[in-house]
């Protein structure tokens, strides 16, 4: 295997959205500026960007809240090895969410 190295992640406040056609993927909430219900849920992004999405209105805020306040309550995150392709072997890394102070 190839060598251990460690490296420190800081999470970015995301929550997992769903598009119109069923594709999930994930959003910094930090960007968020307006939430519309018009009747599909749009998200205005702080740079005018806007993404209609199958969640709810009260859904999108739920998961926002919910992620903020694991954000400032929940420890730190530890994820021991992980698999990695680009550096040959295992990668161990040591995570801590924002917001939180090291170990």
């Amino acid at each position: 295997m190839g060598d251990s190295r460690v490296f420190e992640v800081t999470l970015i406040v995301m929550i997992t959205l769903s598009r119109l056609n069923n594709k999930k993927f994930v959003l910094n909430c930090e960007l968020i500026k307006t939430l519309e219900a018009a009747p599909d849920t749009i998200v205005t992004l702080i740079n005018g960007e806007k993404l209609m999405v199958r969640e709810s209105l009260d859904e999108v805020v739920k998961l926002s809240m919910d992620y903020r306040k694991r954000l400032y309550q929940e420890p730190p995150t530890q994820v021991e090895t992980v698999p990695s392709a680009a550096f040959g072997g295992q990668v161990q890394l040591s995570m801590r969410v924002a917001g939180h102070g090291g170990p």
